[in-house]
């Protein structure tokens, strides 16, 4: 159970055929529907959240200042994986909270102990 902070700073539109490229090197070994792609201002906090239901690693792969960037990054990545992914809307929508706001992939990783 961990999280790792692999957080790239960056307007959505470069970043975003790299983090298409990290997320699948992420995911390559995930069943579907074992990974989701969320943004929170509390990382450690939201990944205590997502234990709850089995989720045991997250990757935090993204920081920004800007709550719209954030949510770019989101959507982007979330259609970019709607098929395989564990997201049932892109985009979460509600309140964050104050900056900076992270980008995460959270995983049910069955190998790690």
């Amino acid at each position: 159970m961990s999280i790792k902070y692999d957080d790239w700073t960056g307007w959505p539109s470069n970043l975003e055929g790299s983090f298409h490229r990290r997320v699948s090197a992420y995911v390559r070994n995930c069943d579907e529907n074992n990974y989701k792609i969320g943004i929170t201002n509390n990382p450690e906090r939201r990944f205590r959240e997502h234990k709850r239901s089995g989720y045991n690693k997250m990757i935090v792969m993204y920081r920004t200042s800007s709550w719209k960037s954030a949510g770019d990054m989101e959507d982007r990545l979330i259609e970019y994986c709607e098929k395989y992914s564990a997201n049932l809307v892109r985009g979460g929508g509600g309140s964050y909270g104050d900056p900076p706001y992270f980008l995460y992939l959270i995983i049910k990783d069955e190998y790690d102990e």
